[in-house]
């Protein structure tokens, strides 16, 4: 058996890169956000490390 596939034509899209949420904030609550998120990652891998610590 053989399948027809119909392919369109896609219209031309805009290459002009589109600001995200995080180019909306304004520089110093970026910076507030990337030390809140580092202080974040350091407590989830120091509780990893002292529960592996303790199933030893």
């Amino acid at each position: 058996m053989q399948l027809k596939l119909d392919f369109h034509e896609q219209a031309e899209v805009d290459d002009t890169p589109i600001a995200g949420p995080w180019e909306k904030i304004d520089p110093l609550a970026q910076t507030a956000a990337l030390e809140i998120l580092a202080r974040l990652i350091a407590r989830v891998l120091t509780a990893k490390r002292l529960r592996e610590t303790i199933d030893e």
